[in-house]
């Protein structure tokens, strides 16, 4: 049975603490994990209303989880640095239902004060203007209520894989990821702390890469050309000995600035409308 509404709740987030704190139920050091869930309330999918975030604490070690009201008290300062990064913060579009709703309804009655004024101001016109002016409303009710544009089942995969990457992938449950961060951001000194997440998926002989980087759109053009250079750098260099066809995608908010494929690279607004990483999923 399929269900049309309900709770998500997606991870936002996921660091390891890197201050010199440890856990007061093992007290091993240096092996905390904090975790940023965001909840929202969907209906067909689409986001309505955001409910906060939640916060949790895991000792790696000896898998203890803190709730965002148990965590001690040796640990806040570190959480609460990491909780200040933009990265951290519920996403705008867990609340994109409620906009839309918003603006639906103050349409509506902008509409119903232009009819009263007209009618008001108009009492005295033929019966074919009434006509026309019921028309002009029908139309615009009409329009308001057209379906969302479909999307595709490829676009539908790939932004699921966007909304699961990870700040800090593990060695163990995502090596590539992993590696190729290790790689890029000490070489990309320019984007902010905790501002770029990761995650590969990996089909038969194809391998997919997204990176999500921070504040793209305040970057510099040769800052832009650093970072493709960087990415390019390190794709090669962890994947040098795998035979893998290798795509590529470069994104903030689920907007692709750069697409590669096996056979071509394209960026920045080109690659916006591209659908050059559906060839992957096929």
């Amino acid at each position: 049975m399929l269900i049309f509404f309900g709770v998500r709740t997606p991870m936002i987030g996921s660091v390891l603490i890197k201050q010199n704190v440890s856990c007061d139920y093992c007290n091993v050091d240096n092996n905390l994990r904090v975790t940023v869930y965001g909840s929202y309330f969907h209906v067909f999918w689409i986001p309505i209303i955001s409910f906060g975030r939640s916060v949790e604490v895991t000792c790696l070690h000896c898998k203890k989880t803190y709730s965002e009201k148990e965590i001690p008290n040796n640990l806040k300062p570190a959480v609460d640095t990491i909780l200040r990064a933009k990265t951290m913060k519920s996403s705008k579009w867990h609340s994109f239902g409620c906009l839309i709703i918003g603006f639906v309804f103050l349409l509506t009655f902008l509409l119903a004060i232009y009819a009263l004024i007209y009618n008001t101001f108009n009492s005295k016109t033929d019966f074919n203007n009434e006509n026309e002016v019921q028309e002009t409303i029908n139309l615009d009710k009409e329009y308001y209520q057209k379906k969302p544009k479909k999307v595709a089942k490829w676009r539908k995969e790939l932004n699921n894989l966007m909304d699961y990457s990870v700040i800090e992938p593990s060695i163990l449950e995502d090596p590539v990821a992993h590696n190729i961060k290790n790689c890029l951001e000490p070489k990309t000194t320019f984007a902010e702390e905790y501002s770029m997440s990761y995650t590969t998926k990996i089909i038969e002989d194809r391998i997919l890469i997204l990176i999500e980087v921070g504040d793209y759109n305040q970057y510099s053009e040769d800052q832009k050309k650093q970072l493709y250079t960087n990415i390019e750098y390190c794709v090669k260099n962890v994947l040098k000995n795998e035979p893998y066809k290798v795509y590529v995608g470069v994104y903030k908010k689920n907007n692709l600035f750069m697409q590669q494929s096996p056979k071509e690279t394209i960026k920045d607004s080109t690659a916006l409308k591209s659908e050059l990483l559906k060839s992957f999923f096929e």
